[in-house]
């Protein structure tokens, strides 16, 4: 097994919480919860880091596609001291989309998600 197939593995069939409940002795894993965690205990610290990157990394590609996807909706001619309206494509709340009129920083903000950018 891959270590990239460890990760998605250790993501997708244990969640952090259930893995924190049975680090502490709360509840007893599954014969599959311990094989996984059997080749996890396996890895050297060298892999163990790798595995962490990869957690990094996927953390900052899911950022990167909500930010574009934000960034998508300025429009290009929006000046300091203007602001428009959008919905937000992370959870459909309003979003407000303005330039400050003191120094021209982008900020959007979700009504329901509070500030996604403010540059």
């Amino acid at each position: 097994m891959s270590l990239g197939e460890l990760y998605f593995i250790i993501n997708t069939e244990i969640h952090l919480t259930r893995l924190s409940d049975i680090r502490i002795g709360r509840i007893t894993p599954t014969e599959q919860e311990i094989q996984i965690l059997d080749k996890y205990l396996k890895l050297t610290e060298e892999e163990i880091e790798e595995l962490e990157d990869m957690e990094i990394d996927k953390i900052l590609i899911e950022n990167d596609k909500k930010i574009n996807k934000l960034i998508s909706l300025i429009p290009k001619d929006l000046k300091a001291g203007q602001e428009v309206i959008k919905e937000c494509p992370n959870c459909g709340a309003k979003l407000r989309i303005s330039r400050a009129s003191i120094n021209g920083h982008l900020w959007i903000i979700c009504e329901k998600e509070g500030v996604l950018i403010c540059q």
